[in-house]
């Protein structure tokens, strides 16, 4: 059985999630596809709370998202057995997260599968005498790779339209734009470059195609400050040591990260490539330095 852990704070999270784990059950058996949701988000103000924190000292922000989905999913394995393993499958691009300005580094950068964060977090857990591994099968894969290696590209290719990976799903209400995944965040970039790796991008079901919107590369709109620097970071020269931006990695792997790193690059120049308009075309460099 494989249990799906879904973290969600409400909106359209919590009904994608369901829709798709009913889809895989639908495919391969209630009794091997389990759902658990977790609505979990900052919790406001309590003067019943044993301890409260006090005025001005509430953590607002989501910095530490990275430590709190980990927990949910190593609950949800302990409360199943001690020794079933907990697997975070995330692409080993998005892992090192290298930031693509300086503006992103440090505590703007996610480090939620990073592999010294996880090793540092699975050593915690030994010392406790918990039992749970962490593993990351894709660790060593571009995202492209990953869609590109999957058994069943006939039910990826029909419920991928369908699923989120959306930084800010709901923030096209605000543009009068549709709901969903908006087409210009990083995540959504690195979704359509795997997929168009893989031979299965459409610009169906973004609110917006970045790829065709005329001009979009110009507006100083904060719509477009994700696709901006990815452009401007592609056109930087590559070092080896830009792996180790975004926190340390084991001199054996960093040749094999810097190879994860290298191909997820040339992954969102192929997609960018294709662009339709030619104010976007015109800024990416010919090929990867």
């Amino acid at each position: 059985m494989v249990c799906l852990v879904g973290h969600h704070e409400g909106g359209l999270t919590a009904g994608r999630q369901r829709e798709l784990a009913a889809e895989l059950a639908a495919l391969f058996g209630d009794d091997r596809v389990h759902l658990l949701q977790l609505f979990l988000r900052p919790a406001p103000p309590n003067r019943l709370q044993a301890r409260p924190l006090p005025p001005g000292e509430r953590e607002k922000t989501t910095r530490g998202r990275s430590l709190l989905f980990i927990a949910a999913g190593l609950a949800t394995a302990t409360s199943i057995g001690i020794d079933v393993p907990l697997f975070v499958p995330e692409n080993g691009f998005i892992g090192i997260n290298v930031p693509l300005t300086a503006a992103r580094s440090g505590s703007l950068s996610t480090r939620t599968t990073h592999p010294f964060f996880l090793d540092r977090l699975q050593e915690a857990l030994v010392r406790l005498g918990i039992g749970t591994g962490i593993h990351n099968p894709f660790r060593l894969r571009t995202k492209g790779e990953v869609v590109v290696g999957s058994r069943n590209l006939g039910v990826l290719a029909e419920l991928a339209p369908r699923s989120l990976s959306c930084s800010h799903p709901e923030a096209g209400r605000y543009f009068e734009l549709p709901q969903g995944n908006c087409g210009y965040c990083y995540p959504c970039i690195i979704r359509r470059a795997s997929l168009h790796h893989a031979g299965l991008d459409t610009p169906k079901g973004y609110a917006l195609d970045v790829l065709k919107k005329r001009g979009f590369i110009d507006s100083s709109s904060h719509r477009t400050e994700a696709v901006r620097a990815v452009v401007r970071s592609l056109g930087r020269r590559h070092v080896w040591s830009d792996v180790l931006r975004n926190g340390p990695i084991p001199a054996e792997d960093r040749a094999t990260f810097d190879g994860v790193y290298r191909r997820g690059r040339q992954e969102i120049l192929d997609w960018l490539s294709t662009a339709s308009d030619r104010r976007l075309t015109s800024r990416l460099p010919a090929s990867l330095s």
